[in-house]
C-alpha cells in the first residue's frame, strides 16, 4: 500500500541501515513520540498490507478463476486486521494538527518536507489522508469483482460476505466518530467514491 510507505521514505528521523530495511531514529529533527503521534500505527497497517498482498498474489498466480473462487474467503482471514484502518481514522484529523503545529514550530522539519515533497512530487497530508480511503476503496473493488459473478455461486456468497464485514468496520467507525466533522469526513469520501451509492453511516445489516 503506498500510503504506508510514508512511515519511512518521509520520516525526517530515518536514516538507511546497511544491515536492515528498517529505518534507523535519532532526534536531531524532532523525537519518535513526535514521529509516532504523527504517523500512528502505520507501520502495523503497512505490514498487515504486506501479510494480505502476498497472499493474494500467491492464489491470483494459481489462475483468475481460482483466484476469483478463493477471495472472499482469503479475505476473510485477514478481516480482523482491518479494525487497524478504525484506529489510525480516529486519529487523523488530530495529528494533522499535530503535524501542522510541528511544522510552525520546528523549521527543520518544515524545510525537509518542503525538499521532499518536492522529491516525492506529493504532500506528507495526501500520503496521510491515503489509509482514511482504504475502506471505501476496497468495497468498490470487492463489489465490481463480486457484480461479475452469478449470485448464487460459492465465491459470490463468500466475497459477499467478506464486502458486509469491511461494511461492518465503517459502520463502526462512524458510530466511534462522535466528532460531527470526523463523521462529516467519512461521508465525503463515500460520495467521492461511491457517488453516494453505499451508505456508509447509516447501520448495515
Amino acid at each position: 500500500m503506498q500510503c504506508a510507505d510514508t512511515r519511512s521514505s518521509a520520516n525526517p528521523n530515518s536514516v538507511s541501515s546497511p544491515d536492515s530495511n528498517r529505518p534507523l531514529f535519532c532526534t536531531q529533527i524532532i523525537p519518535e513520540k513526535d514521529i509516532q503521534a504523527i504517523f500512528n500505527n502505520l507501520e502495523a497497517i503497512y505490514d498487515f498490507v504486506g501479510r494480505m498482498d502476498k497472499e493474494l498474489t500467491r492464489i491470483r498466480r494459481m489462475g483468475i478463476e481460482n483466484a476469483v473462487d478463493q477471495l472472499g474467503r482469503t479475505l476473510m482471514n485477514f478481516i480482523p486486521f482491518f479494525k487497524l484502518y478504525s484506529e489510525y481514522i480516529k486519529k487523523y484529523r488530530k495529528s494533522l494538527k499535530f503535524l501542522s503545529e510541528q511544522r510552525e514550530k520546528v523549521p527543520r522539519l518544515d524545510k525537509f518536507l518542503v525538499l521532499h515533497e518536492k522529491i516525492a512530487g506529493t504532500k506528507l497530508t495526501t500520503l496521510l489522508q491515503a489509509p482514511v480511503t482504504r475502506l471505501p476503496q476496497y468495497i468498490h473493488y470487492l463489489g465490481a469483482v463480486h457484480r461479475g459473478l452469478e449470485p448464487d455461486c460459492e465465491a459470490a456468497i463468500s466475497l459477499e460476505g467478506a464486502v458486509k464485514a469491511v461494511l461492518g468496520i465503517t459502520q463502526k467507525i462512524t458510530i466511534d466518530l462522535r466528532d460531527q466533522s470526523r463523521r462529516k469526513l467519512v461521508v465525503t469520501l463515500q460520495q467521492v467514491t461511491f457517488k453516494g451509492s453505499v451508505d456508509l453511516v447509516s447501520p448495515h445489516r
